[in-house]
């Protein structure tokens, strides 16, 4: 090719360079996603707090899609769904779940392409041949040892670690809203027992006075009267402090004001943690907590993560291959090139790091086996919490039925005159302590049932539970049932 050629062919060359480069810039540039500002206000979370109201109409909706909507009162269940539906820990949650759902993105993403141009003149020497080269190459690089699957397995198990999490979350406000309600009920009751008892001794003392001055009492057993309804009244004191701190709790775990969960009037629920399901013995049971436990699920899903933490690292034994093919415009002369690359070679086959992770792996499965044993701790110690208590409830009906049959006979003896009323308003009193004693039993063993529920996993109820999916935001469904 002459030089007249040369000289006619070079602006059409160049031409059709620019527009490629300028094309390359631009698609890049169209596919960029804007910044958007999120401020945040931080005088808006508090007042949208103390706006909550339990009669809000979203949240008796999402009560009423779970298939649990309240009346004029609530019970455990109105609670957890509260929880569920007022607390932000979930929002968080949630919002760590789309991270790492973003980050299977980033896992599976393929190195990027990338290019150099370089620009060469020629000050000295002849002048026949053209000033000026231009050189274009893109730079491509290609995975080996299958990096990107290994990636993709952790960022997939990341994922299902941030879901077992948030299920994990959303069980533990479910079953701490249970035993907020549980304790409310529990305190309120005590708290009546308390009045009971003190107003029975404080309808005694009348009486040991009025028998002192008959002569039937000393002044010993007046002043030990005296001192026992004192001591109630204290009793008294510290039920109502117990009842204000159930409240307060009740308060935090549905996410309610305080205000609004004082005005809320709470029902008994059923808690039959104690009576497994039937046909349903100590090894189904066991299964079942094993299968059902979120902390399990998550330290499952932490294993496949550091498993596939350790195939990256073997993977990285293999060096990635990087090349370049190109144009060279060298002064006139039109040449294409191609270069070839390792941007790293790992001399070392990467054993720090692969024994780092085997390290990793192996921690992992131990949290799998430290789990699975505390899981079956607890379902033994709560199993065992349930036997102590459901013989406490034994005894104390016992002694409440005693107390009655000795009522009966007392009040018969009193009706021939064989005793004075004073004995009956003794045993008065005894009936009260002994319901007490029957109540808090009860009491305790509702607790242990919830902690066998608890260490189960499973929220055993008679009615069938519709609980709904934490993955998704209740406001969220709201609006977009509420949107045209």
């Amino acid at each position: 090719m002459d030089r007249a050629g040369t000289g006619r062919s070079k602006p059409v060359e160049g031409a059709g360079m620019r527009r490629f480069l300028f094309g390359l810039l631009g698609s890049g540039l169209l596919g960029c996603t804007g910044y958007r500002a999120a401020p945040i206000d931080s005088a808006a979370e508090p007042a949208a707090y103390l706006a909550r109201r339990a009669a809000d109409t979203a949240l008796v909706g999402f009560m009423r899609a779970a298939g649990s909507a309240p009346d004029s009162a609530w019970h455990a269940r109105h609670a957890a769904l509260a929880a569920l539906y007022f607390q932000p820990e979930l929002d968080r949650m949630r919002a760590s779940l789309d991270a790492t759902r973003a980050g299977e993105i980033t896992a599976g993403s393929r190195p990027q392409p990338g290019a150099t141009v370089g620009v060469e003149r020629t000050f000295s020497g002849g002048v026949a041949e053209p000033p000026w080269g231009l050189a274009i190459a893109p730079d491509l690089a290609v995975e080996l040892g299958g990096k990107r699957g290994a990636r993709l397995a952790g960022a997939r198990a990341q994922t299902m670690v941030s879901e077992a999490a948030l299920r994990e979350s959303a069980w533990r406000l479910v079953t701490g809203a249970r035993a907020a309600t549980l304790e409310v009920l529990s305190a309120e009751e005590d708290l009546a027992d308390a009045r009971a008892e003190s107003a029975a001794l404080a309808g005694l003392i009348p009486v040991l006075e009025a028998r002192f001055r008959e002569g039937g009492a000393s002044r010993a057993d007046v002043a030990q009267g005296a001192q026992e309804a004192q001591v109630a009244r204290l009793g008294v004191a510290g039920a109502e402090r117990r009842q204000g701190e159930a409240r307060a709790s009740f308060a935090r775990a549905t996410g309610l004001p305080a205000a609004e969960s004082d005005r809320l009037v709470l029902v008994p629920d059923s808690v039959k943690g104690c009576t497994a399901p039937e046909g349903l013995g100590a090894d189904s049971l066991r299964a079942l907590a094993l299968h059902s436990r979120w902390n399990l699920a998550r330290a499952l899903d932490e294993y496949q993560v550091a498993e596939a933490g350790l195939r990256l690292q073997v993977a990285k034994q293999y060096p990635d291959l990087s090349f370049a093919p190109g144009l060279f415009f060298d002064h006139g002369a039109n040449k294409w090139t191609l270069g070839f690359g390792l941007p790293s070679i790992p001399l070392n086959r990467n054993r720090g790091p692969i024994a780092e992770a085997e390290a990793h792996r192996a921690a992992a499965g131990s949290r799998v086996a430290e789990v699975q044993d505390s899981i079956i701790g607890d379902l033994s110690a709560a199993a065992a919490g349930c036997r102590a208590a459901e013989t406490e409830v034994t005894d104390a009906d016992s002694l409440a039925d005693a107390v009655e049959r000795r009522i009966e006979v007392t009040r018969a003896a009193f009706d021939r005159g064989e005793i004075p009323r004073a004995d009956l308003v003794l045993l008065d009193v005894a009936r009260v302590r002994a319901n007490r004693a029957r109540h808090q039993a009860r009491q305790r063993l509702a607790a242990a049932g919830l902690a066998l529920e608890a260490a189960a996993g499973i929220w055993l109820d008679a009615r069938p539970l519709e609980w709904p999916d934490p993955a998704q935001s209740p406001r969220e469904s709201r609006r977009k049932e509420a949107s045209p």
